[in-house]
C-alpha cells in the first residue's frame, strides 16, 4: 500500500486506476478506512483514477499526538493533494465524517485547496449539522460535563457503551482510539451551517438513506436550505450505508449527475 508523510504523519492511501483517467477523491466515514469503499472500487475505477486515503488516525495511517478539529483534516487534505501532485480533480465522494471534511474543505473559504472538483461534491449522509437532541441525550451530556474524569473511569464498560449509544450510535466511542476519542470531544460541538450557507458555486449532491440513524434524513433538507447549488436523493428503506446496500442505485445516481 502506498504511503506518504504529511507534516510528520505517515499516511496510507490507495491510488487505483489509470493515470490517464479523471481523478476522484474518496473520503471514508468515522472509524473507517479506504477499505470502506471496497465494494465500489471495481466499478468506479473503470472510469476514474481513485485516490483513497486513510484519514489521519484511521485505518493504517498514523495518528497525530492530539485530537483534531475538522479544520485540521481540511488542512491535511490540501497538503495531501499537493504532495501527490493532483492538479485536476473531477469529483469528491465523502461518506459521513468524510462528507463533513469535504464540505469544510471546499464549501468555505477557511482552507485554500490546491484543486477544485469540476463536478462538485457527492456526499453520503454527511455529518456536520448536529441532529436535534432528545431530552435523554441533553441530560446525559449535562451530567457528563459535571462528573470528574476520575469518576468516569469507574463506570463499567457496559454502562459507558449504553450511555454513548444514546448520544450517537454511529460514533462507537467505547471502541475508539485515544486520538479518535479526543477528536470526538472537539468535533461533536461543530456546526457547519454558517459555512454551508456561504455563497459558493460548488455543486453539492446529497445521497441519503431514509432510515439513517447516524445522520437523520431531516438533516438532508437542512443542507438543501443552506446551499443554493444542492440536490438530494433519498433512498427508501436505507440506512447510513445506503451507497453500499444500494450500490447499483448509487452508481446510477452518480453517473447521471457527472454527465450533466
Amino acid at each position: 500500500m502506498p504511503q506518504v508523510t504529511i507534516n510528520q504523519i505517515q499516511i496510507n492511501y490507495q491510488q487505483i486506476g489509470r493515470p490517464s483517467q479523471k481523478n476522484a477523491l474518496l473520503l471514508h466515514g468515522w472509524r473507517g478506512s479506504w477499505q470502506s469503499f471496497s465494494p465500489l472500487v471495481q466499478p468506479l475505477s473503470q472510469q476514474y483514477q481513485l485516490i483513497i486515503p486513510d484519514l489521519p488516525g484511521f485505518g493504517q495511517s498514523f495518528a497525530p499526538a492530539k485530537g483534531w478539529p475538522t479544520s485540521h483534516f481540511g488542512e491535511f487534505l490540501a497538503d495531501f493533494l499537493t504532495s501527490l501532485e493532483i492538479n485536476e480533480l473531477d469529483l469528491v465522494i465523502g461518506h459521513s465524517f468524510g462528507g463533513k471534511v469535504a464540505a469544510y474543505s471546499w464549501l468555505g473559504k477557511q482552507t485554500k485547496m490546491p484543486v477544485v472538483p469540476k463536478k462538485g461534491l457527492f456526499l453520503i449522509g454527511p455529518s456536520g449539522i448536529p441532529a436535534p437532541q432528545t431530552k435523554l441525550v441533553q441530560i446525559i451530556k449535562s451530567v457528563s460535563s459535571l462528573v470528574p474524569e476520575l469518576l468516569k473511569n469507574q463506570i463499567s464498560p457496559n454502562w459507558k457503551k449504553y450511555l454513548y449509544a444514546q448520544i450517537d450510535t454511529d460514533l462507537d466511542y467505547a471502541h475508539a482510539t485515544q486520538f479518535q476519542k479526543d477528536t470526538l470531544k472537539i468535533i461533536l460541538d461543530e456546526d457547519l451551517r454558517q459555512l454551508v450557507s456561504q455563497p459558493s458555486d460548488m455543486p453539492l449532491h446529497l445521497f441519503w438513506g431514509e432510515d439513517d440513524q447516524a445522520s437523520p434524513v431531516l438533516l438532508a433538507y437542512e443542507w438543501l436550505k443552506l446551499s443554493r447549488h444542492s440536490q438530494v436523493f433519498v433512498v427508501s428503506q436505507a440506512d447510513h450505508f445506503a451507497h453500499l446496500t444500494n450500490q447499483n442505485l448509487f452508481l446510477k445516481w452518480l453517473d447521471t449527475w457527472t454527465k450533466i
